[in-house]
């Protein structure tokens, strides 16, 4: 039956396909959106119950995130302190030790 409802989309016109290919992407997005609503929903609650159940030490989601967010941030300004200075040391025109002056004729 699948079989045959597929060559009978091959062999149609273009605008049949076309047809076809947006319906089944549609219910394909549906689909995944729908189980990916379910997970974080069960991911939600479940993250819930353990922050009832352990003691409440002041340390939360947002301090987390946060906390990993300055790391990434200071890794991130550190590595591109890194790439500029060995840029500037691959490119002498760059070093800002040396100055061009523009004298215009008297």
């Amino acid at each position: 039956m699948l079989k045959n409802q597929l060559e009978k989309i091959q062999n149609s016109d273009e605008q049949t396909k076309k047809k076809w290919l947006i319906i089944m992407s549609g219910i394909s997005m549906l689909i995944i959106i729908i189980i990916w609503l379910f997970y974080m929903t069960s991911l939600v609650s479940n993250t819930a119950q353990s922050e009832t159940q352990t003691d409440n030490s002041g340390t939360g989601f947002w301090q987390i995130f946060k906390t990993g967010l300055t790391v990434i941030g200071n890794n991130v300004e550190e590595k591109a302190g890194n790439v500029i200075s060995k840029i500037g040391d691959k490119i002498p025109f760059l070093d800002s030790e040396k100055k061009i002056t523009i004298q215009t004729p008297q």
